[in-house]
């Protein structure tokens, strides 16, 4: 979303519920439908959140429809070369998505992103705590250490809870209140974070967005845009 405001391209958002269907033929349809509507509104940015719901593997797809479905995506990409149509999908489950969707000339860029680090955690906090009242030097550094691998949805929670015990307790959010809702949450991707232990040290500075070689993650650089473009 923020990668259209950015470049100024419409956003055509669509999740599985937008797209999938019981009905033989009607997910490829609206597979169709959709990228039909994003060429006759480009410049425009289409984002097929949990792809591997909307594109699933075809050797392990049980039902008509969801084949039809992938098949339809992967005409829509190939038509979309050349046209001011971006095609940007996310997931947390790729190897669960068909490989001819995953291939080259599909989608070319991968961008990894892993749990917030330290400094992310401490704006989504803040953010979070913002409107909120909170005691004078309220001081986040403890929460932000004990969060280590969560993801920004636990954080949003962590901060629901704490404003929740400062209500019952008629105060304002303080560091007990923010230790109690620590102590009532754990990371809701526990299952990833694996894969990211070899890039946390001790400082917890070593998670970073990882940057594929020849990417620039800048908005303005990942898409061609005309820079006094906007949205209509």
């Amino acid at each position: 979303e923020a990668l259209a405001g950015e470049s100024g391209f419409a956003l055509g958002a669509v999740t599985p519920t937008d797209i999938t269907s019981k009905w033989v033929g009607e997910a490829a349809d609206n597979v169709s439908e959709l990228f039909e509507t994003a060429r006759a509104h480009q410049p425009c940015l289409v984002l097929l959140d949990e792809l591997d719901a909307i594109a699933p593997n075809r050797s392990e797809t049980g039902t008509s429809s969801q084949r039809q479905m992938t098949n339809q995506l992967l005409i829509e990409l190939q038509n979309v070369e050349g046209t001011d149509v971006v095609v940007v999908g996310t997931t947390n489950r790729l190897d669960d998505i068909d490989p001819a969707i995953r291939r080259s000339g599909r989608f070319d860029d991968r961008i990894d992103v892993p749990p917030p680090d330290a400094a992310a955690r401490r704006a989504i906090l803040e953010g979070q705590l913002e409107d909120r009242p909170t005691t004078a030097n309220l001081d986040l550094a403890p929460t932000v250490e004990a969060t280590a691998g969560y993801a920004s949805s636990d954080l949003k929670l962590v901060a629901t809870l704490a404003a929740r015990h400062a209500m019952v307790a008629d105060r304002e959010v303080d560091s007990d209140a923010l230790a109690a809702a620590v102590d009532e949450t754990s990371s809701s991707i526990g299952e990833w974070l694996p894969q990211y232990r070899s890039r946390l040290d001790a400082t917890d500075s070593a998670v970073r967005v990882v940057q594929p070689p020849g990417v620039n993650l800048s908005a303005a650089e990942l898409v061609d845009v005309d820079v006094e473009r906007r949205f209509p």
